[in-house]
């Protein structure tokens, strides 16, 4: 019971959090006053409530009496999920002087990987198995378009701001001035990497909900 009440818990902590930061990101509603404290708030509350229900998550012994189709999509939503909370921080420690934990889509990538879509693979019935498998194929075609997207092509998509002398940032190419989170190539290979485990969580959920209808 008590693990149930910390899932229940720590799920809707991170939850919120992670609306709370998207909410007044600076990359996507530009700065304001109480913005750093609002910022850090959302940070530790989604930080804070994902560590809770992870904990609660395996401690349950749930994870570990799956079946080996649903454990596999577990494991691959999570894998994706710690990437989506690593890559941020660990590119801006090496590619530039900024300090940045969460930035862009990885908060609700983090709740996404790591809260909806493992609780929908534990829940085991075939409806609820099969939307896990559709929102995975879903998410790769938002990964496939935002990584296109992103990049400034000629008429479609962002602005020019990153562009260089009037023309768009071409394809797969590093530019100055574009991140992980903004535009180029690393934007680009962080989206498209993200491509084989939300296939694996899709292939693993729609094998998991065959089994079930057999």
């Amino acid at each position: 019971m008590a693990y149930s009440s910390s899932i229940r818990w720590g799920g809707l902590a991170a939850l919120l959090g992670g609306v709370l930061f998207m909410a007044v990101d600076p990359a996507v509603v530009g700065t304001f006053a109480g913005q750093r404290i609002l910022l850090a708030l959302g940070t530790v509350s989604l930080l804070g409530g994902l560590a809770v229900f992870l904990a609660a998550f395996v401690g349950t012994g749930t994870f570990a009496a799956l079946d080996p189709d649903r454990r596999a999509a577990t494991l691959a939503s999570m894998a994706l999920g710690v990437f989506c909370l690593l890559a941020v921080p660990v590119y801006y420690l090496i590619f530039t002087d900024e300090i940045r934990i969460l930035g862009g889509e990885s908060p609700f990538c983090v709740l996404l990987n790591l809260i909806l879509v493992p609780l929908l693979i534990r829940s085991g019935t075939a409806k609820v198995l099969r939307a896990a498998m559709l929102i995975s194929v879903f998410v790769i075609l938002v990964q496939a378009l935002a990584a296109f997207l992103a990049l400034e092509l000629p008429g479609v998509g962002l602005t020019t701001v990153f562009s260089e002398e009037g023309s768009s940032v071409p394809l797969f190419r590093r530019v100055e001035g574009c991140t992980l989170i903004m535009c180029g190539l690393d934007h680009v290979l962080f989206h498209f990497f993200q491509v084989p485990f939300l296939a694996a969580t899709a292939v693993f959920s729609h094998r998991a909900c065959r089994s079930i209808l057999r």
